[in-house]
């Protein structure tokens, strides 16, 4: 796919993300695997787990996983700036109104709801990882080990070494674990 398209696509796409990263994987889902079938969902939750896992900006780091993956270096380059234009723009734009946010009632109602539809798109990434990922006894047991460590309120990385540990020790001998 061109560098253009890709530029573009992820420009709506940007533009639409209301509510974060996990936006875009829906957005994402749709346009490439289920519209274009470019990719498969596992796929999108092998880039989705990278660009979680990586530090900076998660729909950046998905946008440059996809985008190279469907158009070489130049498809992600043009991925990751058709991601952030919009983002931006939008900030440039709204910076002074959202600082100023407490004295207007009614903005604060609307972001109160915008907050919920975005925990709600969250908890759909999450079903939707949960069912491609969470298929065999061993990965609810990582899932399970793994939470116990938010538990203790660790920072980001201890849950994913703890992760990626157990998953090495269980999976260390197959060859196939997909």
């Amino acid at each position: 796919m061109s560098g253009l398209k890709l530029f573009f696509i992820f420009l709506k796409m940007g533009a639409l993300a209301f509510g974060g990263g996990y936006t875009v994987v829906g957005l994402a889902k749709h346009e490439f695997v289920e519209r274009k079938k470019l990719i498969t969902s596992a796929e999108m939750i092998d880039f989705l787990t990278i660009s979680q896992t990586l530090p900076g900006i998660m729909a950046v780091n998905f946008a440059a996983f996809l985008g190279n993956r469907l158009g070489g270096r130049t498809g992600g380059i043009a991925a990751v700036f058709g991601m952030i234009v919009p983002a931006v723009l939008a900030i440039l734009l709204l910076a002074n109104l959202i600082t100023e946010a407490e004295h207007y009632p009614l903005l604060q109602r609307a972001l109160t709801g915008v907050r919920i539809a975005v925990a709600v798109m969250i908890l759909n990434i999450l079903i939707i990882q949960a069912k491609t990922v969470l298929t065999l006894k061993r990965r609810w047991l990582i899932a399970g080990l793994t939470g116990m460590t938010l538990l203790f309120q660790t920072p980001p990385v201890i849950p994913l070494l703890t992760a990626g540990f157990i998953g090495w020790l269980f999976y260390r001998y197959k060859k196939d674990i997909f």
